[in-house]
């Protein structure tokens, strides 16, 4: 990563840091509700990048200036391993660490494979695509047995005050990440946590009200203007705390799973999750519909015995082929009538199957290579644990259309994050070889009903 050697954009850069101070906080403010200030900061200053900062940590203009500070910290220079999140304001963050000869280490989203990445390079790499969003994911695995402890952590933050809190993009993805990684030893309390923010999203103090147990705070606080070291840290958490996780969230990540079963059949710790936001969850391994109730043959000697009237229906799902498929039930020739109806009950079927098949949300790639395959397209997808329902695949004009399902239609399911993390890595993607520097075009489109698509596992 080369920083910006204009003179006149640093200048700038950092005129205007000094000028933008963090937006006013009220006595009764949420986490929430300071999101959106800093967010409405961000627009308002206009001192965004991609991606917007809504729901994100914010990819302010300048930052791969600002990442160069870490440079010039003692505690990022003796570091010898460096774990840093996968946000897309980090990317330059986790270039930086590679450029300096040290181990990168990335959290593995959603933990289903493994507890980390670790970013091997080779002598043809280029740094910035191996940081991508889109190759992260072909790192080497690091399990919960590996026994890696890191130096030093970098984390991406919407808000953080002097004192060392910090608040994240919501819904505590990071915060249950650092649990994690304590409990199995990957970080401990001289672990340094640093995190790379704008001057506007720095405060003098936070509600302290506002923190939990679990909250993960800062000892270190880059921004563009200066570096701010917490002088009384706070204490950091221990590790998972069970009664705020439910049942889904447990299941559907399987290294808290694995962790959850140690700690329950060791009883050393409470184990007892929340139902908040889990009542009437049912685990993946219950069956939707209930058994049919069976005879016992011991009880009921007859259970076994077949009904005449069961043959004679399994007869006629078995009715042959040629001839006798021309004829009725009484084996008489069939009527023009007859095969009306049965084309007409057809069509019905077929009628009813499109209706079942809606898509929730599609995604349009364009810019792809004319020359590509679908099956090359959609390996590359797989790489990056990207499975679409289904593909529309125009690629004679450079397009492709990527089909998507919600898993429970009943519930309103926000899938924002999920399309805009698929989004950015497809943008990361560069899959021309006659142009290694051309990206992907990525947008949401409106759902289509009729299509004719691609299967995926059929590529």
């Amino acid at each position: 990563m080369k920083p910006n050697n204009s003179g006149s954009n640093m200048d700038k850069q950092v005129s205007r840091n000094e000028e933008i101070i963090p937006p006013v906080l009220a006595d009764e403010e949420t986490k929430l509700t300071i999101r959106k200030k800093v967010w409405e900061c961000f627009s308002n200053h206009r001192l965004i990048t991609f991606p917007k900062p809504h729901g994100r940590i914010p990819n302010f203009i300048g930052i791969e200036d600002t990442t160069m500070n870490l440079t010039k910290l003692p505690e990022f220079i003796g570091a010898k391993s460096v774990a840093v999140f996968i946000d897309k304001a980090l990317t330059s963050a986790r270039e930086l660490v590679l450029e300096n000869s040290k181990d990168l280490y990335v959290p593995f989203p959603r933990f289903q494979r493994c507890l980390m990445k670790k970013i091997v390079v080779n002598e043809s790499d280029d740094f910035k695509t191996l940081v991508s969003r889109g190759d992260i994911h072909r790192g080497e695995n690091v399990g919960i047995s590996d026994g890696v402890t890191v130096d030093m952590l970098i984390v991406g933050s919407v808000a953080v005050s002097k004192e060392g809190y910090r608040i994240g993009r919501g819904r505590g993805f990071e915060d249950l990440e650092y649990g994690l990684f304590k409990e199995y030893k990957a970080v401990n309390d001289d672990t340094v946590i640093v995190t790379i923010v704008h001057d506007l999203q720095v405060f003098d103090s936070l509600p302290r009200d506002l923190f939990e147990k679990y909250d993960t705070p800062v000892d270190v606080i880059i921004t563009p203007t200066r570096t701010i070291i917490v002088e009384n840290k706070l204490p950091k958490p221990p590790g998972i705390f069970w009664n705020e996780l439910n049942v889904g969230q447990v299941k559907s990540r399987k290294l808290l799973q694995i962790l959850y079963a140690e700690h329950k059949k060791s009883q050393n710790r409470d184990t007892t999750l929340s139902k908040e936001n889990g009542k009437g969850h049912r685990p993946f391994y219950w069956r939707r519909y209930s058994k049919k109730e069976t005879k016992n043959p011991v009880e009921d000697p007859d259970a076994n015995r077949i009904d005449q009237n069961d043959k004679e229906n399994q007869k006629k799902k078995r009715r042959g082929s040629g001839a006798k498929r021309n004829k009725g039930e009484d084996d008489t020739p069939r009527t023009e009538e007859s095969y009306r109806t049965d084309e007409t009950d057809r069509s019905k079927r077929n009628e009813k199957r499109r209706r079942n098949f809606r898509i929730d949300y599609s995604l349009k790639v364009t810019n792809i290579n004319k020359k590509m395959r679908t099956r090359d397209f959609v390996k590359a997808l797989k790489e990056r644990n990207i499975k679409p329902r289904c593909i529309t695949w125009k690629g004679k004009r450079g397009v492709c259309y990527l089909h998507y399902v919600k898993k429970d239609r009943k519930k309103d399911e926000d899938v924002s994050d999920a399309i805009n993390d698929v989004i950015e890595i497809i943008q990361d993607l560069k899959l021309d070889p006659d142009e290694p520097d051309k990206n992907l075009n990525v947008k949401v489109v409106e759902p289509i009903t009729r299509i004719e698509t691609v299967d995926v596992t059929a590529v």
